[in-house]
């Protein structure tokens, strides 16, 4: 459906839409079937014309990132996935204001990589999240100690959402809940369902970091944007957590500062280890 079209669909259709899908939702997390998605179809003309876009930039973009090298990238994902299962106190700062604190449970939980490969090994794993994948790829994810976040998280990165772009969107977190949440424009179109949603729809949920080097913040994959954090409230049992909601969101922060137990491993939206 096109996006000025979906941006006209009233926003109680778009919670019944939520609510029936958590049904479909459910039995991929009991039967984890394989599927990749391949972002190259969501390039469009009309997209980039509701969203801002500039298309051929987009489009050269997705095309650079699925042309990465992927044995460099995957052992890039490794070393981020290493250190992500160990239960490290992490801080998350920007100048933008966010100053977000929360801590890895270790190996009680799973580390998931996407790569643009379903291996022998993410088959095993037990997570849904492992038995996915797309293309453009090149990201890792953990579903931290939902209750140890306190802090604020503030995205620098647009979010298209339902025809429009949601910008500066921001959490406030107290013992993991959302005490806070708020955006310099279009927030509700990133609260579509919130407030119907059910469970755990404002806990902390997900910490993804980005891997792929050719990647650019911006458009639909900044999650795999290089050095690029994202932070996940609502469900998190695609990726083993114990958050159970049918809302789920995801804020970016492309230049933001990421520390574990001190040490720097992101410095102004690039690695540093």
């Amino acid at each position: 459906m096109a996006a000025k079209k979906r941006a006209r669909i009233a926003k109680s259709k778009w919670a019944a839409y939520y609510h029936a899908e958590d049904a479909h939702h459910q039995k991929n997390l009991e039967k984890k079937p394989k599927s990749a998605f391949v972002g190259m179809s969501l390039v469009t003309r009309e997209r980039a014309r509701t969203y801002g876009f500039n298309y051929a930039a987009w489009k050269k973009n997705v095309e650079d990132a699925i042309n990465v090298n992927y044995p460099a990238m995957t052992k890039m994902a490794n070393l981020v996935k290493g250190l992500l299962l160990v239960p490290h106190n992490v801080h998350i700062t920007a100048d933008n204001g966010t100053d977000l604190r929360f801590r890895l449970p270790g190996t009680a939980r799973p580390v998931d990589i996407t790569d643009g490969v379903i291996s022998d090994e993410d088959l095993a794993s037990g997570t849904l999240a492992d038995v996915q994948t797309s293309l453009p790829a090149g990201s890792v994810t953990v579903a931290p100690i939902e209750e140890s976040a306190n802090g604020r998280f503030v995205g620098d990165v647009g979010i298209p959402s339902v025809g429009k772009l949601i910008e500066g969107i921001s959490w406030t977190f107290k013992d993991g809940k959302v005490t806070e949440y708020t955006a310099k424009r279009n927030l509700a179109n990133a609260q579509i369902n919130y407030a119907e949603g059910t469970g755990a729809k404002d806990m902390f949920g997900t910490l993804t970091i980005g891997v792929n080097p050719k990647a650019k913040a911006g458009y639909l994959h900044n999650f795999i944007a290089n050095a690029a954090l994202t932070i996940g409230i609502g469900d998190n049992r695609d990726n083993g957590g114990k958050n159970t909601s049918d809302y789920g969101f995801a804020g970016f922060l492309a230049s933001g500062n990421l520390r574990l137990d001190g040490k720097r491993i992101i410095e102004g939206g690039r690695f540093v280890v």
